[in-house]
């Protein structure tokens, strides 16, 4: 028999999917298990880990690409200063 651990809730009359945490390798029940999301480019992406809630991670936004302002406008027919000290 499977030893489930302490995080996992066995119901007799109701057996439920159990799984393992991709983080921490604890058994916990599928159901109860949520998926990992990180930020890859602009948004938020599943990573492919399905982690038990305690062991989420929340997602760094650390990782967004960086916001660039647009260059100023450029004056229209420039001219070189003359003042000189």
């Amino acid at each position: 028999m499977r030893i489930h651990g302490k995080y996992t809730k066995v119901e007799k009359n109701n057996p439920r999917a159990v799984g393992q945490c991709d983080f921490s390798g604890f058994m916990g029940r599928r159901m109860d298990m949520q998926r990992q999301y990180e930020y890859i480019g602009n948004g938020l992406r599943f990573t492919g880990f399905w982690v038990i809630p305690k062991f989420a991670d929340k997602p760094n936004p650390q990782l967004l690409p960086p916001l660039v302002m647009q260059d100023p406008i450029p004056i229209r027919d420039p001219r070189p200063d003359t003042w000189i000290e």
